[in-house]
């Protein structure tokens, strides 16, 4: 089971995102969420996430911090971007940190879904990599 934390100053936002997907169908689990970016940059220091998907313009700490926090320093956590903001700046600046999707809201249960089944194939990707990386060290 993959973890992800949900990031959005917007509660109703939050509510719908957790509510819309019956998550451990897709092999996620939702870790926690966070209507507050400054704690959710705090979980990411201190525990293993998978997928963080996040609202790009917040308070404080905005979506594009938290990917490029995730770029620099977490590269097997992948970050998706759901936003109000139809922008090709940040779409632009997105793109440097590698992020998995940016989905404008409001959003479809199908783009959510789509978003989760394309975030599984790349983290079960990473793992099978990694897997057969530390299977072979192990046959040197």
């Amino acid at each position: 089971m993959y973890k992800v934390i949900i990031v959005d100053d917007e509660s109703l936002a939050l509510e719908q995102m957790v509510s819309a997907v019956d998550w451990e169908l897709f092999d996620f689990e939702v870790y926690a969420i966070f209507d507050d970016s400054v704690s959710a940059m705090e979980c990411l220091k201190n525990e293993h996430v998978d997928l963080v998907i996040t609202d790009i313009r917040m308070p404080v700490v905005t979506g594009l911090d938290i990917a490029q926090y995730c770029y620099e320093n977490l590269p097997d956590t992948l970050v998706a971007f759901i936003s109000s903001y139809d922008s090709f700046e940040y779409a632009r600046q997105a793109i440097r940190y590698n992020i998995l999707d940016y989905i404008l809201k409001p959003f479809t249960y199908s783009q959510l879904i789509e978003l989760l089944d394309h975030a599984g194939v790349m983290l079960d990707n990473k793992h099978s990599e990694s897997f057969a990386s530390d299977e072979e060290q192990m046959q040197r």
